[in-house]
């Protein structure tokens, strides 16, 4: 699907998210090519240990070991993981071409997979800080973008 098509890139938001301005004038700098992941860094022991998707006695774990285990036995990957929260993200023609390269497409959760598959491809990813809750950033009170929900009540009289 989609390969007949002509496209370069593709910005990809948070369901319940809208963009009112050029993805370029959101992230000036960004280059034919290049990926975005909102919040993009180097898992560390802090995120790792809280973070629903890692840590140690979660639920998702054994995911999260298999998928490093796949990375580095199928890429060659040591690096420590790559994440992000999956808010906003811009995604090129070659990282899909490359991810039709992964046998298990269920392998790993998107917020650590796809910017540590990109990372370990060499593919070229822009840096932005847009402003996303990681904890030891900002605050619910300081992030531009947070991917906690927060419950919505209306009383209809």
């Amino acid at each position: 699907r989609g390969r007949d098509l002509e496209w370069e890139s593709i910005a990809i938001t948070q369901w319940d998210m809208l963009i009112f301005d050029d993805i370029l004038n959101i992230l000036p700098g960004l280059q034919k090519n290049q990926l975005y992941f909102a919040g993009y860094r180097s898992i560390d022991d802090k995120i790792e240990n809280r973070w629903k998707w890692t840590k140690p006695e979660g639920e998702y774990r054994h995911d999260y070991d298999t998928f490093r285990k796949y990375v580095d036995e199928r890429f060659g990957w040591h690096e420590p993981v790559k994440v992000c929260l999956y808010i906003f993200e811009v995604l090129n023609r070659k990282f899909f071409d490359r991810s039709l390269e992964i046998e298990d497409k269920k392998i790993g959760m998107l917020e650590y997979k796809n910017p540590t598959l990109a990372a370990a491809w060499g593919l070229d990813i822009y840096e932005k800080d847009l402003g996303v809750l990681w904890q030891d950033w900002y605050t619910r009170n300081t992030a531009a973008l947070i991917a906690i929900g927060n419950a919505f009540f209306r009383t209809i009289s």
